[in-house]
C-alpha cells in the first residue's frame, strides 16, 4: 500500500501566518465565539472572546511599541498560566519580540540567571509575587504586573492596564501603525526561548548555578 493511501493526498502549501495573525483572523470571522475560558480564584468562570483577546492583543501591543519594543527584542514573562499571560505573549509577538517564559518556582538564583540570559529589558510579572521575585534584577527597565496590583515603591513597576492607557492616549491611526500589525514576526524569527523545569546539581564554592538549558 502506498504512503499516500495510507495518510492522504499532501496538504496544499499554505501562505505563512504568525499567530497573531491567525487570532486577528478568527476574530473577524467568529467575534463572539470564546477564545478562551479561565476560572478565577473565586471559582467562577470568566470567558474571554476572540474579538476581545485580538483587541486586548492589539492595544498591549501598542503599550509596548510604545515603551520602546522592538523586532527582535526579547520579553521575559515570570507568571502562573493565565488569560493575561496569553495576552502578553501575543502582544510581544504581535509586535515582533520574542518571548522568554521562566518558571516563577525556580530558586532567585537560576532565575535571575535565566533572565540575565535572556537580555530582556521588559518583563511581565503575574502579580506581586513575581513582581517581589524581578525586583533585584537591575536590568529591568520596565516589569508590567499582569493582575493590574503592583507592589508600591519601584518606579519600574507599573499595571498591565497602564499599557492600555498608553494605547487609548495616542492616535488611533497610531495605534494600528505598521510596526505593531500582527505580521511582524516572519519565517525564521525566534518567537520563544525556552528554560527546560530541572532541578540544577549543586555548583561549587562560590560558583553560580548552572542554568537550565535553553532552546530556541
Amino acid at each position: 500500500m502506498s504512503e499516500e493511501a495510507i495518510s492522504g493526498p499532501p496538504l496544499a502549501d499554505a501562505p505563512f501566518q504568525s499567530v497573531p495573525q491567525m487570532v486577528a483572523a478568527r476574530a473577524a470571522t467568529e467575534p463572539r465565539k470564546i477564545a478562551v475560558r479561565q476560572r478565577a480564584p473565586s471559582g467562577k468562570w470568566a470567558d474571554l472572546s476572540w474579538a476581545d483577546l485580538d483587541a486586548r492583543r492589539a492595544g498591549i501591543a501598542a503599550g509596548l511599541q510604545a515603551l520602546g519594543v522592538d523586532r527582535g527584542e526579547v520579553i521575559a514573562i515570570v507568571s502562573p498560566n493565565s488569560a493575561e499571560m496569553l495576552v502578553a505573549e501575543l502582544a510581544a509577538q504581535t509586535v515582533g519580540a520574542a518571548v522568554a517564559p521562566i518558571f516563577a518556582g525556580y530558586s532567585p538564583q537560576v532565575l535571575h540567571h535565566c533572565l540575565a540570559d535572556s537580555g530582556a529589558r521588559i518583563a511581565f510579572a503575574g502579580s506581586a509575587v513575581q513582581q517581589h521575585q524581578l525586583a533585584q534584577a537591575r536590568q529591568l527597565d520596565r516589569i508590567v504586573v499582569l493582575d493590574d496590583r503592583p507592589l508600591p515603591g519601584d518606579h519600574r513597576a507599573l499595571p498591565l492596564s497602564a499599557l492600555l492607557g498608553t494605547a487609548r492616549s495616542r492616535p488611533r491611526d497610531a495605534q494600528f501603525s505598521p510596526g505593531i500589525a500582527p505580521d511582524s514576526a516572519r519565517p525564521g524569527c525566534a518567537v520563544s526561548l525556552g528554560f527546560a523545569s530541572r532541578s540544577p546539581a549543586p555548583s561549587g564554592p562560590g560558583g553560580p548555578p548552572p542554568a537550565p538549558p535553553r532552546g530556541r
